[in-house]
């Protein structure tokens, strides 16, 4: 029996894809070099005996159409022996090709080595294989190109960004395409020694990596690739210079101030970052509370504002270069003030009738921390209760009067507005009668005027008859030392009153319109005492005259009393209007008294107004404190009408203003070689709280420090540039004079480079 074949040509791909493949099909590689091609026989083609298969290589062949075959000599056939291909490669390939590929294996592959420029051109691999049964033949055809240069190409280089939150880090890759396995290369990265470099070589390609957190050093830096090979030779390179550049990173928002912070403190909030390439940031502020959002854009770094009553805000800040934004953490201003808005919830009708169940609630509209100590009053005096609640389960007449509640946390103390409790008798109208006496306060000499006020509603006083005695004996009625009786004649006043107040004494008031009041004058020191009245009435509908006795204690002193001088606020802060308050008792409006503030320049002072209320002269000026006023004495002078009797008091103004001249010194020579310490001092004249806190900025970027004193260990280049100082008090922050730190280096003493401090 005759065997015959039946021929398939397959050249390319079909339609499932390529039987026969070379890739990548254009190789890159040098003279001198090698260059391996890579073929395999595609796993889908399933009909082939593989045992069977042959391999043709040829160089720049040319298809013979009638024959199904290339027209060349080829440069390796599978199918001949080693003697063979000695007559059948081409002399320019002699010795120079070789088979490494395995057809078991369904690989092809072929390299060539000692590359010449001329061995540019394409190479073409033509593949037989036998059916299982031998019947049929099938030829397999790829081709692929291969470019030889003079030279080893140049390697790629390329930078890749990796940015994670916090992080931002550069990873250079050099790389180059590698067919020549025999011929061990390296790529190296210069420039970037101090950095890991790790190596892979793999799919053709020869690749180093270095990742690294960039910092200002490597900005604009060159960094070379360099191709070698194994004993180190130059073959190629690259050149590249970095762009570091990134949005800020490590923004952080800190809040300077201590804890708690109070109504009026000067809030610090300072938007760090920990690195920006390029530095010059710009900020964004954005302010939260539960009621409303607020941005503010492009504000400073160092964020400063009054703490004022309010909710607890919460703040964030964006710290952007040209690269982008980032924001930081959110933080919380919980302002704490004092009691706000205090007033008393009264449970009970205007006219409260007596043995009724009252009750008074302290009310708070604002205050932070709300843990309140509670302190009752009735008509000034402190009564024993420290609830929001007063409760009267039983009122009686004698708790008629005003009430005022006063509320105290951690931060500061708030009085409620006055509350009258109009206690009326029930049906047997036992206390429809009440009178209103104070204490008074004189000098000798002087006199002294005793107010003295029925309060008759809801009833109407038919009559009314007062009596006023000094000091008695007897408390039911008064017998001993009596000053006036107003059932009695003004001759018959004469023998009534106690010889000691002879001509002394003065009824000035009118029981027709219920004054009752009363004048002692020519007051002697043993006119100090208690002074009582004795008031009867008599009320329609009721069966007896009503008859009360009031207490009223009188000082009197050997001179005129002191003023009392006092500033509202308290603590008078710089530019801001203050009131310097001089006050002193006042009970004889016979006599005209005067009271004087100086200390101050005369057009200052033209605007003090003196008024004279409820007992007592008062003296009021307002002014704007300058920082000039600190330590001034205010003086405050009370004189008679005649000048004969005279009282002063002073008062030491402490006006509260902001650091000033502030001035930043070198702690050190002019000159600081390099590696040696330097130190700089923020220095301030004066300043009013003396509690001062410092910060450091070099180009506007706030420095670490320790308080006043910036240290810098080891001096280098990196340290030039213009410094300042900030000092800062509750009332405000001053900026330093600047301190220059320029770098000198000799060209011919390279060693001997050093810092020259400039200083304004």
């Amino acid at each position: 029996m005759k065997n015959f074949f039946v021929l398939f040509l397959i050249h390319g791909s079909l339609c499932n894809g390529n039987l026969l493949s070379i890739n990548p099909e254009n190789l890159e590689t040098w003279k001198g070099s090698c260059v391996l091609i890579p073929c395999q026989i595609n796993e889908t083609l399933h009909f082939a005996y593989l045992p069977h298969a042959s391999v043709a290589w040829y160089f720049r062949p040319s298809l013979a159409d009638a024959l199904f075959d290339y027209n060349v000599q080829p440069l390796f056939d599978s199918s001949k022996t080693l003697e063979d291909h000695v007559n059948l490669t081409s002399p320019n390939f002699q010795g120079r090709v070789r088979f490494v590929g395995d057809l078991t294996k369904r690989d092809c592959s072929l390299m060539i080595t000692e590359l010449h420029m001329n061995d540019s051109g394409t190479y073409n691999a033509k593949v037989a294989i036998l059916g299982e049964n031998n019947e049929r033949l099938h030829l397999l055809f790829q081709s692929a190109k291969i470019h030889v240069r003079e030279t080893p190409p140049e390697p790629k280089v390329e930078t890749q960004r990796i940015q994670t939150p916090g992080l931002w880090a550069m990873k250079v890759i050099c790389s180059v395409s590698y067919h020549c396995p025999n011929e061990p290369m390296m790529l190296t990265l210069r420039g970037l020694e101090k950095h890991p470099q790790k190596r892979n070589i793999g799919n053709r390609t020869i690749q180093t990596i270095v990742s690294f957190e960039p910092t200002w050093e490597e900005e604009s830096k060159k960094v070379i690739c360099l191709l070698t090979n194994k004993d180190g030779s130059h073959k190629s390179k690259t050149t590249l210079q970095l762009d570091v550049k990134h949005s800020p990173l490590g923004v952080q928002l800190v809040l300077l101030n201590d804890l708690p912070i109070k109504e009026g403190d000067n809030v610090r909030l300072n938007c760090s970052v920990s690195r920006s390439l390029p530095n010059d940031n710009w900020y964004n502020w954005a302010k939260s509370d539960s009621h409303t959002v607020e941005l503010r854009y492009s504000g400073p770094k160092l964020l400063t504002f009054p703490a004022s009553p309010g909710p607890a805000t919460s703040y964030k800040c964006e710290a952007c270069n040209w690269l982008g934004c980032t924001s930081s953490q959110a933080v919380t201003v919980d302002v704490h003030f004092a009691p706000k808005d205090v007033n008393i919830w009264k449970g009970a009708p205007e006219y409260i009738i007596e043995g009724s169940v009252v009750q008074l609630r302290c009310q708070v509209g604002m205050a932070n921390p709300r843990n309140f100590a509670y302190t009752w009053y009735h008509d000034g005096q402190q009564l024993n209760a420290t609830d929001e609640m007063l409760i009267f389960p039983d009122i009686a007449f004698a708790q008629f009067g005003n009430y005022w509640c006063e509320v105290s946390n951690s931060v500061g103390t708030n009085i409620s507005p006055r509350v009258l409790l109009d206690v009326i008798c029930d049906q047997c109208y036992k206390t429809p009668l009440s009178i209103r006496l104070n204490s008074r306060a004189s000098w000798k000499g002087s006199c002294v005027w005793i107010p003295c006020y029925i309060n008759e509603a809801p009833h109407t006083v038919i009559s009314i008859s007062v009596l006023w005695y000094f000091e008695p004996d007897i408390l039911e009625d008064y017998y001993d030392h009596l000053l006036y009786d107003s059932s009695k004649t003004p001759m018959n006043q004469m023998n009534l009153t106690s010889p000691r107040f002879q001509g002394r004494v003065h009824f000035i008031g009118n029981v027709t319109l219920a004054n009752c009041s009363l004048m002692i004058t020519q007051l002697q020191t043993k006119d100090s005492g208690t002074y009582h009245a004795r008031v009867l009435a008599s009320i329609p509908d009721y069966p007896w005259p009503l008859k009360r006795f009031m207490i009223a204690p009188v000082n009197v002193t050997e001179t005129l009393p002191e003023p009392k001088m006092e500033t509202v606020p308290v603590e008078i802060e710089e530019r801001k209007t203050a009131k310097v308050i001089c006050s002193a008792p006042y009970h004889c409006p016979e006599e005209n008294m005067t009271l004087t503030l100086s200390g101050l320049e005369e057009d200052r002072l033209s605007s003090q107004d003196t008024t004279i209320e409820n007992g007592v002269i008062r003296t009021v000026l307002n002014f704007e404190p300058s920082f000039g006023d600190h330590g001034k004495v205010l003086k405050c002078l009370l004189k008679s009408e005649t000048g004969s009797q005279r009282s002063r008091n002073t008062m030491k103004l402490d006006v509260q203003f902001a650091p000033r001249s502030v001035i930043a010194l070198p702690e050190t020579k002019d000159v600081v070689m390099m590696g040696q310490s330097l130190q700089l001092r923020c220095e301030v004249g004066k300043a009013n709280p003396q509690e001062v806190t410092y910060a450091w900025y070099k180009k506007e970027q706030e420095l670490v420090a320790e308080g006043a004193l910036l240290i810098i260990s080891k001096a280098s280049r990196k340290h030039s540039g213009i410094y300042h100082c900030n000092a800062t008090n509750k009332m405000g922050s001053s900026r330093s004079s600047q301190i220059e730190l320029s770098y000198f280096c000799s060209s011919s003493q390279p060693k001997d480079c050093y810092l020259k401090v400039w200083s304004q």
